[in-house]
């Protein structure tokens, strides 16, 4: 059964346990607009309407693939919309019982803390000693061929993953970010701190996803 949600807005959090899919797998995901053009926002909407539909499902054989069809309807879209240039950045899990896939393209992150160590998984799409806000890969635009970051993670005990646009991970302080994961009792409230810290350090919108896989 597919079972995809989308919370969108100023504030929106959701909240609860999901179970593993016995035939295919729990995506989780963070979209975030490429807030440089036009359009940012209707192009993170569809990025996640895709990705929730794909909640519960198998796995696609490619990454790459997949997520190029995703951008080519971006693309459409924008067309439609007299906003050709428009575009997001996206990280996701897909959890199964056995692994967590890690894949990001643009500069939205994901994060995993395990044993009391806190590591980078994703890969910023950021050309070297470029502007900071501008991505080297992102959904939409012109259609193109794609190469998304993928790491498998073997589900090996108890640990925490973090989600986050750049909003939080480009302006709250790293050691914050890894004292509300070790602290944080429950994913919730995780992400209440690092909607605080967020709110007193940028003006730019932050969305973040925390995840407890046992």
């Amino acid at each position: 059964m597919v079972c995809g949600l989308v919370g969108v807005g100023d504030l929106t959090c959701l909240d609860g346990d999901v179970m593993a899919s016995p035939s295919g797998a729990r995506v989780f995901a963070v979209v975030d607009g490429m807030g440089g053009h036009r359009g940012g926002e209707d192009a993170a909407v569809l990025v996640a309407a895709e990705l929730a539909r794909s909640d519960g499902a198998a796995l696609p054989e490619s990454f790459d693939s997949f997520l190029e069809g995703v951008s080519a309807k971006v693309h459409r879209a924008g067309l439609g919309l007299q906003t050709p240039g428009m575009g997001a950045a996206m990280a996701l899990l897909a959890v199964t019982s056995r692994q967590v896939i890690v894949v990001n393209v643009g500069d939205c992150r994901a994060y995993k803390l395990a044993d009391g160590y806190l590591g980078q998984l994703s890969i910023d799409d950021r050309a070297p000693g470029g502007a900071v806000n501008v991505l080297t890969q992102s959904l939409g635009g012109e259609p193109r061929r794609l190469d998304a970051h993928a790491l498998v993670d073997p589900v090996d005990g108890a640990c925490r993953y973090l989600l986050c646009s750049d909003g939080i991970h480009g302006f709250v302080d790293p050691v914050e970010v890894k004292a509300a994961l070790v602290n944080g009792r429950v994913p919730t409230d995780v992400v209440q701190r690092l909607s605080d810290l967020a709110e007193r350090a940028t003006q730019d919108n932050f969305t973040a996803v925390v995840l407890d896989v046992a």
